[in-house]
Order: C-alpha cells, then structure tokens, then sequence
C-alpha cells in the first residue's frame, strides 16, 4: 500500500509539473513571490527608478486583480463539476473535468497572493540593468535564428536559463 501512494504523489506531482509548464509563466513568477521577503527589481535604463518602480506596482495590480477573477471563475467551474461528477463517473477519465479547474483554483490563488505579497514587500532594490536593452531590441526584432541566438548569449550572461523560454512563451 505504501508503495501505491508513493508512486501515486510522484505521478500527480509530475503531472502537475508538466500542466504547470503550459500555464503563463509570470504566473509561476508570482507564484514563487509569495515567499519573497526583499525584491531586487532591475529594469531598462530608458526608464527612470520611480518609472521603473510604478510600472512594477501597476502589473502586481493587474496580476493580483486578474487571478482573482480567474481563481473565482475556476472555483465555480470546479464545483460545478463536483456536483456533476457522479454522473460523469461512468466516463473513462471524469476526474479531468474536476480536477483541471481545481488545480487552476489553487494556482491562481497563489498567483493571486504572490502578486498581493509583493505589493507589501517594504525592502525593494532597484537597478538599471543594460542587458535589458538589448533584450527589448531582440524583442522588437523577432524572427530570426540569429535574434534567437542573441536571446541564448544574454541568457547566459545574466545567468538566467529559463529566460529563453519565458520570453518564448511569454512573447509568443
């Protein structure tokens, strides 16, 4: 028996992973802001500091209020679908019907207090940052192998693996 409920957390857990990856990636940036305790803002040195710092707090505005929407929304579909569910039992697979807006409930939640948390973060470092630039310039240029490329090289220099596909993701 403990065996089954091993393997039966690795499997939701990794199917979790994987749905995790298909879903917007700010919201798994926001998700992980919840436990922040300073933030490190560092922004293009076309803006100023109080621009930088006010387009900050206008997306965690944006951010906290569109998770609340769309946690509200799952919620309802969730338990829509609960009340459903013993007449889609006889159905191979019903527990997706539950369980997928169920677990978008609980990520938007914690999108939705990630975002909220880090408009009440007191200690915040702001920094211009020149490699941002030269994202916003390859940004601006999409298509080619070579941008892509570019994309790589500035991943690398500001030691951040996953921006590619953020950016791909996010951009696209």
């Amino acid at each position: 028996m403990a065996g089954f409920l091993k393997k039966l957390i690795v499997l939701i857990r990794d199917t979790y992973y994987k749905l995790e990856h298909k879903i917007d990636p700010m919201e798994q940036v926001f998700k992980r802001l919840r436990h922040a305790s300073h933030l490190n803002l560092f922004y293009s040195p076309g803006l100023s500091e109080a621009e930088a710092s006010e387009k900050f707090e206008a997306l965690l505005i944006r951010q906290k209020n569109k998770h609340t929407f769309w946690a509200g929304v799952d919620f309802i579909i969730s338990i829509f679908t609960f009340f459903l569910s013993p007449i889609l039992i006889p159905l191979p697979g019903p527990n997706l019907f539950l369980y997928y807006p169920a677990l978008r409930t609980v990520s938007h939640y914690l999108a939705r207090r990630g975002a909220r948390h880090g408009l009440t973060v007191k200690e915040r470092r702001l920094a211009p940052l020149p490699l941002i630039s030269d994202i916003e310039v390859v940004l601006n240029q999409r298509g080619s192998r070579r941008e892509f490329a570019r994309i790589h090289h500035l991943a690398q220099q500001l030691k951040l693996e996953h921006l590619p596909h953020f950016l791909e993701r996010y951009s696209g």
